[in-house]
């Protein structure tokens, strides 16, 4: 079984908490970026639109086009996901 980067609710939280970052919002304001991010087999991808995360969800691969894809072993993201990162 696939440990997943994202539980139930989760990414709905971190769209929840980008969003309210009004400084995230004005350095990003003209930003238009597809970012995937890989957690062993899993593929998440992060949609950011004009100052905004609008979609956290599963990529498919080759569905559309990806700009940055950022690798790294699940401890890398655990510790980066937790409640208070290293």
């Amino acid at each position: 079984m696939t440990e997943r980067l994202f539980e139930a609710g989760e990414a709905e939280k971190l769209r929840e908490r980008v969003n309210a970052d009004g400084a995230f919002a004005q350095v990003s304001r003209d930003m238009r970026l597809n970012l995937c991010l890989v957690h062993g087999v899993e593929e998440t991808l992060l949609r950011f639109n004009e100052g905004k995360l609008v979609y956290v969800g599963r990529f498919v691969p080759m569905s559309e086009p990806i700009d940055v894809y950022v690798k790294a072993p699940p401890d890398f993201w655990s510790r980066l996901l937790s409640a208070v990162p290293p």
